[in-house]
């Protein structure tokens, strides 16, 4: 699985393996929407199939 999470303007906030934390940078992410990108992959009848989900999302502190 890889996970990307950007801001409102579009910048790239996040990226990698595991859960996003809710920080940028050490600092907790400001309320507000952010949105995503998970692509991951699995085997499925013998062959390895890949799959991409994209959403958004608005964080409630």
């Amino acid at each position: 699985m890889e996970l990307w999470i950007y801001n409102r303007w579009g910048q790239l906030i996040f990226s990698g393996a595991e859960g996003w934390d809710g920080q940028i940078s050490g600092e907790e992410a400001p309320t507000g929407t952010y949105t995503y990108l998970v692509r991951y992959s699995f085997p499925l009848d013998g062959s390895i199939q890949s799959k991409e989900k994209r959403g958004a999302f608005t964080l409630i502190r």
